[in-house]
């Protein structure tokens, strides 16, 4: 039975944000990105790769004229703004953003989304559903993911809170704890990255990339980023930190609301114990008493331990949504993805069946740092 380690990622809205300033208008913009008509992409991809190359302000030419130009009363030099910019692979400066590229990118849609994402929840009902979470781990340079086992629960959804019951992993009922005992685990798909990427506070610049299909539907994609200042993804592996990151989504031109959702780390500390964490939300319509909602319908995430090739991977569904109307006894965690540890090569090995599960609290003695890992897509709430 081995242990697991402790990494939590939250999503937490920040209380208000600094009004960005005028950019310098001499700015090179960077080249706009072709149309990509393709299908649904599927599962996110391990993206590894150095930082992006920086692009450099473009002077001027020099005047050929061999004649001076005549003197004149200097003007008054105009005190340059405040310059917005992106970062970069490394979390370093990548380009200054002007004004015309906001304009540009943060169009009509995109403003259509945001109100559609704060109205989430809104009209939801209380409701079931069975979550099943397939897990997967590889540990070569080309990914061989190996199925580790199947958790299932019923997922309750009541009062904009997720909450779990009737756990069973590999068909075994478990009659304590909650799923994220048992090692790789996911929660908070319902609503929260969306609403936080979309927030004023978090102040997401986005791009438009084209259009591809999604829930079958012809979206409209747009590459966004996120200043490591403004992110509220809370990385907590011993310390906490708040990296940048970047991702994608997919919205329909018509009802504005995303079909699809994509958020990648873009760089977390060299001394962390995992350096790529990446996850994606597919939504659907689904029927719930005669009522029809957008609702989350797949996901998968996924994560890779530094300095090596283990990577793990979940790959989640949700089915048979149902109203829920009858109070019993729910198991309640927090919003959190959590994943197993990474195996020291040099121990032996026990044999190749799953992890054994224990879903009783850990002993007093062991440091609760190393249990798992858990990236928490939460929002805390508000005090």
């Amino acid at each position: 039975m081995s242990r697991a380690w402790i990494l939590a990622i939250c999503l937490a809205l920040a209380a208000g944000a600094q009004e960005q300033q005028q950019p310098d208008p001499q700015t090179t913009q960077r080249p706009v990105r072709p149309d990509v008509k393709e299908d649904d992409p599927g599962r996110p991809v391990l993206r590894r790769g150095g930082a992006a190359k920086k692009h450099e302000e473009v002077a001027p030419p020099e005047s050929t004229s061999t004649n001076p130009a005549p003197a004149a009363p200097a003007p008054t030099a105009a005190r340059p703004p405040v310059r917005e910019v992106e970062v970069g692979e490394d979390g370093t400066t990548e380009r200054v953003v002007t004004d015309r590229t906001r304009r540009s990118t943060a169009d009509e849609l995109v403003e259509r989304a945001r109100e559609a994402a704060f109205d989430f929840d809104k009209n939801l009902p209380n409701f079931l559903c069975d979550q099943l979470t397939n897990r997967y781990r590889s540990r070569t340079l080309k990914p061989d993911w190996k199925y580790q086992d199947r958790v299932q629960v019923e997922l309750v959804y009541a009062n904009n809170r997720e909450d779990y019951r009737n756990i069973r992993i590999n068909g075994k009922a478990v009659k304590k704890g909650s799923p994220e005992d048992s090692g790789t685990w996911s929660s908070g798909e319902f609503g929260t990255i969306l609403i936080d990427v979309f927030h004023p506070n978090t102040r997401a610049v986005f791009k438009v990339r084209g259009s591809s299909l999604a829930a079958g539907v012809d979206a409209k994609v747009y590459d966004y980023s996120v200043l490591q200042e403004n992110s509220h993804w809370q990385v907590r592996f011993g310390r906490t930190v708040k990296p940048a990151y970047k991702g994608a989504v997919w919205i329909d031109p018509k009802t504005a609301r995303v079909l699809r959702i994509e958020m990648n780390t873009r760089r977390l500390p060299s001394d962390y114990e995992i350096d790529t964490v990446e996850t994606v939300v597919d939504y659907g319509w689904v029927n719930i008493s005669g009522q029809r909602f957008l609702l989350p319908v797949k996901s998968e995430n996924l994560a890779c331990f530094r300095g090596g090739f283990d990577c793990v991977r979940n790959e989640i569904e949700f089915r048979n949504y149902r109203k829920f109307a009858v109070e019993s006894q729910i198991i309640t965690t927090d919003s959190d993805i959590s994943f197993p540890e990474a195996e020291d090569p040099k121990k032996e090995k026990s044999g190749t069946a799953p992890p054994s599960i224990t879903p009783e609290t850990p002993k007093p003695k062991t440091d609760p740092k190393k249990q798992l890992i858990s990236l928490s897509n939460g929002m805390p709430q508000p005090q």
